[in-house]
């Protein structure tokens, strides 16, 4: 690849495209496999956790923290350092 470095920094991405098309054909019984759109992080960490079950454990404390909001203001700075909760 050494000496074609120098052609391909100089190469638009439609002339990549269409040596990468051409070498892909030259190829017998080659599998083009398609690319899906990348997925923020977000997107990605949703669809991870979206069938995850907690634990009876877990829930409880879930409920607990629900309830306790509805008593403290969880977005109060004093209260999240008092928590550990402040990043």
């Amino acid at each position: 690849m050494a000496p074609y470095i120098g052609l391909m920094e100089t190469m638009s991405d439609q002339d990549k495209v269409a040596v990468a098309t051409f070498l892909v054909s030259a190829i017998p019984h080659v599998k083009i496999v398609e690319e899906e759109p990348a997925k923020n992080s977000a997107e990605i960490i949703r669809e991870k956790y979206k069938h995850l079950k907690r634990s009876p454990r877990v829930e409880k404390l879930m409920q607990l923290r629900e309830e306790a909001s509805k008593v403290v203001d969880l977005n109060d700075q004093r209260t999240k350092h008092i928590l550990g909760i402040e990043l």
